[in-house]
């Protein structure tokens, strides 16, 4: 924690107001090149308009596909995947190549994970 807060403190989050669709496309428009990018979100997926998610998946399967092992793309989120339970999961999806992998349940408050191997 003190190691993130750190970071934090050196280079301090810029709050954005901006539609996630429109922030995720300009996101990745200034992405530096032969750089990782990663897309992260949390407990927040449910609440966005069907349009909004269909154009961020269409906007990252877009520059999924132009994608590469040096610059690579990447959607971490932890995010319910099924109403009645009491979790939330943990996904991966990298570009080249686009695969998902479920990486572990996890409390909705970050009180324990239980990782999938």
């Amino acid at each position: 924690l003190d190691a993130a807060l750190s970071l934090a403190e050196k280079f301090q989050p810029l709050p954005v107001e901006a539609d996630a669709a429109d922030f995720v496309e300009k996101a990745l428009a200034a992405r530096q090149p032969g750089g990782a990018f990663v897309l992260y979100h949390s407990i927040m997926w449910q609440y966005l308009p069907r349009a909004t998610k269909d154009a961020i998946a269409a906007t990252l399967e877009q520059a999924g596909r132009e994608a590469t092992a040096v610059a690579p793309i990447a959607r971490l989120r932890m995010e319910p995947r099924d109403p009645t339970k009491k979790w939330a999961v943990l996904s991966l999806t990298l570009w080249p190549g686009g695969e998902t992998r479920r990486l572990a349940n996890c409390d909705y408050h970050g009180r324990w994970i239980e990782w999938i191997g």
